[in-house]
């Protein structure tokens, strides 16, 4: 069980017009330590931006907020309906900057073995 169900994210309103979020959504988190933690996460589903220019999540307490996208990369990649993929499969975008405010507020709130 979280230790922090209030700052979990459980669902997450998803853009799928690419196809690219088969079964659940999907983000990868970069380091727990370090002087700014989680830097170097990675969208690998896009969040949604049906909303103006947020997305909403929900939480493990039962909550939901609507996220504002602060910035223009994450905006762009959220409303985008390219279907090219690294791999073909899934997915990925690394965020301008690495820093990425927007993916540092997913990364804090996405929970896992390292964030519960």
């Amino acid at each position: 069980m979280a230790r922090h169900p209030s700052g979990r994210i459980v669902f997450v309103e998803e853009m799928d017009s690419r196809g690219e979020n088969e079964n659940a959504w999907d983000f990868n988190l970069g380091p727990a330590g370090g002087s700014v933690p989680f830097q170097g996460s990675q969208w690998v589903d896009s969040p949604a931006s049906y909303h103006g220019s947020s997305s909403t999540f929900n939480f493990g307490d039962g909550h939901a907020e609507a996220r504002k996208w602060v910035l223009a990369d994450t905006l762009n990649m959220a409303q985008s309906t390219d279907t090219s993929t690294s791999d073909g499969v899934k997915f990925y975008h690394n965020p301008n900057p690495p820093n990425n405010i927007d993916v540092m507020w997913v990364a804090n709130a996405f929970p896992c073995t390292i964030n519960p």
